[in-house]
Parts: structure tokens; C-alpha cells; sequence
């Protein structure tokens, strides 16, 4: 089993925020929920 690290949100996270955004967009989408 691999370990899971959680982390707080910091600065050098911005660079993900675009991609993730589009991820729940995508699911919402598929869902119908949004």
C-alpha cells in the first residue's frame, strides 16, 4: 500500500488550480449535476 500525504494548500499549489477546476467541471458534467 503507498502512503498518502495530505498537505495545506500553499503558493507553489496555484499551478494546479486550472487543471483541477476542469477535472470537477468534467465529473459534474458526466453526473448531470452541473
Amino acid at each position: 500500500m503507498e502512503d498518502i500525504n495530505v498537505l495545506v494548500a500553499a503558493p507553489e499549489h496555484e499551478k494546479y488550480v486550472d487543471t483541477i477546476l476542469e477535472t470537477i467541471a468534467a465529473a459534474a458534467a458526466v453526473r448531470g449535476t452541473g
